[in-house]
């Protein structure tokens, strides 16, 4: 196996890990709130239309700025995950701001989760690669 099919095959799988991820992080906003939205009526959602700040866990802009972004190291291999979000995201997970009374972490859940997997799958994939390698120098292996 060449350097470049190593490289490919472990930058597929980081970014397959880091949609995931972001499907995730973009369901748990939607969801988190989806109880609340439900139970007001249509009249006092629209008397309280004015008063919807960007602050507020409702606003679906934290949603739809979630970004999940993959960095590469001279433009080849991906070295970097980087997650950024609209700042009402750490205050809506710090229960602060206003409408926002008690903390609902969304992020930390996932991550505690999908961090450690793509770890392991990363170790495996290097495992594979070195038993393969090994194999090939003491003549046993095939390519």
């Amino acid at each position: 196996m060449t350097e470049e099919e190593k490289i490919r095959q472990q930058n597929e799988l980081i970014e397959k890990w880091s949609a995931k991820v972001s499907r995730k992080l973009k369901s748990n906003v939607g969801s988190m709130f989806h109880s609340r939205r439900a139970t007001k009526s249509p009249v006092h959602r629209i008397e309280n239309l004015q008063s919807m700040v960007i602050s507020k866990p409702e606003d679906p802009r934290l949603k739809s700025s979630i970004r999940v972004r993959n960095f590469k190291h001279d433009r080849v291999e991906i070295d970097g995950v980087s997650i950024t979000f609209a700042r009402q995201g750490v205050f809506v997970a710090k229960g602060a701001g206003p409408g926002t009374r008690q903390p609902k972490d969304w992020i930390n859940p996932v991550l505690d989760k999908e961090v450690p997997e793509l770890a392991d799958k990363l170790g495996e994939l290097g495992a594979d690669l070195a038993l393969k390698e090994t194999a090939k120098l003491i003549g046993n292996g095939k390519d």
